[in-house]
């Protein structure tokens, strides 16, 4: 399989199920207080990872600016979403954690690209 492909199907599938976790799953219920924090931190880290590497294998010179940009904007998404969902509230906090994920992922992938 092509690595384009490869990665854009991947991304496209990470996202979905982001949604859909989004749309569905009360983690903050079944958690520790805070350890939803976490898991948006961990999400977004493994999505912009994943984001760079598929802008990567189009040879895109704004990799890091396009994965920043893109995942805050699914970010942005999901917490707008769900103020539209009885059963989910929209969270400053939830969009700060995304935030240090997405900075954190690129600072990352960042520094082993200069190597």
């Amino acid at each position: 399989m092509d690595k384009k492909l490869f990665f854009t199907l991947l991304s496209v599938l990470y996202v979905i199920i982001l949604l859909l976790a989004a749309s569905f799953l009360k983690i903050a219920e079944v958690t520790k207080p805070g350890a939803d924090k976490s898991l948006h931190f961990i999400a977004f880290f493994a999505l912009t990872l994943l984001l760079v590497f598929t802008f990567q294998s189009y040879k895109s010179r704004h990799k890091f600016t396009l994965s920043f940009a893109v995942a805050l904007l699914i970010g942005l998404f999901i917490e707008l979403l769900q103020l539209g969902l009885p059963s989910r509230e929209f969270s400053l906090l939830d969009l700060l954690a995304d935030l240090v994920g997405i900075i954190l992922a690129l600072v990352l992938a960042w520094s082993f690209s200069r190597q």
